[in-house]
């Protein structure tokens, strides 16, 4: 991603928006696509020379202070929500959120605090999409040029925590070294106190460091408090080093902090030399598969079951009714007598035949979604849209949610049922989800998480 020397950076020219090449230690940069000339701030402290970085405090009062703030996700502000669509950048709309990140930066470069945070947030975002729009080199300049705009220290810690993950995932521990140097070790926010702890157990993991991992990131999830965008990764990190230190078992109890399976992949894939968990990533992906397909064998067959076992026990009682009728009053039997008996009978063996088929064929689907989350492909796909199914369960409708999968020859819609309060799917419209899709018909999915 960096071919340039050491002693050069990349950023975003604020003209053509592409990626551009500037001197680490600052001064006038001339865009190779637009010749747009851009005065860059001085970033030496990068290539400073570094001793023994400074361990954030551990001192209870200090860390009682920090858990006040845990459990309060960073949402996406209104604004920067409204100009969006949604809280990510939709599909297509890439370049449209790249000039909106650019009016930001230009507006958090006159010491606007509310674009400051607007614009912290959207290069997550940026830097997160899945597909190749952003490109390895423009993810990497993104947070380089952010970092020159920002305008609250915390903001400043952010984006210098996220380059320090991006030089730990390129292999270059010098460069992440030197940008650690530049954040604060003891930030009074939870969110910048995180970014240090967790892009320090990182340089930590390159050094096999297993012990710094843990006195940075706690022995246990919630020692230390963590904000809640960087729990799943502490908890890797955290589990990786009793492999480290050779704990194997509590490395295994660990990861089953995490959300889901996927984080643990994703991580791997983000920095594969650091071979995160190799030892107990696959006990670990192989239980929370199965306890995932037991998951979805429940979602696909719970109305059917408690539907049909309803329809199945009325129809029980109404037939075990006719034949107590007909026992009691069989003396004394009339016309009348017979009719509402066989009314009776007849009307209960067929509830509970449309019963018993709704079970049956609650289980058959419980069985079929087991099968396709454990041996499923596994593929990426956006909710694009919701209905209701007509069907509730205790006042909470079922809805039947539209995905588009990014199959392997191209888009394709398919669709979930799902239990969900209707004020809630507003925001899940537009939301990145990963499915397991039935390779002989890949319409028939199940959610992974």
């Amino acid at each position: 991603m960096y071919r340039a020397p050491p002693t050069e950076r990349p950023y975003v020219c604020p003209q053509c928006l592409g990626v551009a090449w500037g001197p680490v230690a600052g001064g006038p940069a001339t865009c190779a696509r637009c010749r747009t000339t851009t005065t860059l701030p001085d970033r030496s402290f990068v290539l400073a020379a570094r001793g023994a970085l400074p361990m954030p405090s551990n001192d209870p009062e200090r860390l009682a202070r920090l858990r006040v703030q845990d459990g309060r996700p960073r949402t996406t502000p209104p604004t920067l929500a409204a100009v969006l669509g949604g809280d990510s950048v939709l599909p297509g709309r890439e370049a449209e959120a790249l000039t909106i990140w650019n009016h930001l930066r230009l507006r958090a470069a006159q010491g606007d605090v509310a674009a400051s945070e607007d614009l912290s947030i959207l290069t997550l975002m940026l830097g997160q999409l899945e597909n190749e729009t952003p490109g390895p080199e423009l993810v990497a300049a993104l947070p380089e040029s952010a970092l020159d705009a920002v305008v609250l220290p915390r903001h400043r810690q952010e984006q210098l925590g996220r380059l320090v993950r991006l030089a730990v995932a390129r292999g270059d521990r010098a460069r992440a070294v030197g940008l650690l140097g530049g954040m604060s070790p003891d930030a009074a926010e939870l969110d910048a106190d995180s970014e240090y702890r967790v892009s320090y157990a990182l340089v930590a993991v390159m050094d096999r460091d297993g012990a710094r991992v843990l006195a940075l990131v706690g022995p246990r999830k919630d020692v230390v408090p963590i904000a809640d965008s960087h729990d799943d990764m502490a908890s890797v990190l955290r589990a990786h080093a009793y492999e480290l230190v050779g704990d194997a078992a509590t490395a295994g109890t660990t990861l089953r902090e995490l959300s889901g399976p996927t984080v643990l992949a994703a991580m791997q894939s983000r920095f594969p030399a650091l071979s995160l968990c190799a030892r107990t990533a696959a006990a670990y992906v192989a239980a929370s598969n199965e306890a995932a397909a037991t998951r979805a064998a429940s979602h696909a067959g719970f109305f059917g079951l408690l539907v049909g076992g309803i329809f199945a026990f009325m129809g029980l009682i109404c037939v075990i009714a006719g034949v107590g009728a007909s026992a009691t009053h069989e003396a004394g039997f009339t016309g009348d007598n017979l009719v509402g008996t066989l009314i009776m009978g007849t009307v209960g063996g067929v509830l509970f035949l449309v019963g018993l088929v709704m079970v049956v064929t609650a289980i058959r689907a419980g069985r079929r979604a087991r099968r396709v989350r454990l041996h499923g492909v596994s593929l990426s796909a956006r909710i694009v849209g919701a209905s209701p199914s007509g069907a509730e369960v205790n006042d909470v409708p079922v809805m039947r949610f539209t995905l588009q999968v990014a199959g392997p020859s191209g888009p394709y819609a398919a669709t979930i049922e799902r239990l969900a309060v209707p004020h809630e799917v507003a925001g899940l419209l537009g939301r990145q989800v990963r499915v397991r899709a039935d390779p002989r018909q890949l319409t028939d999915v199940v959610l992974e998480d």
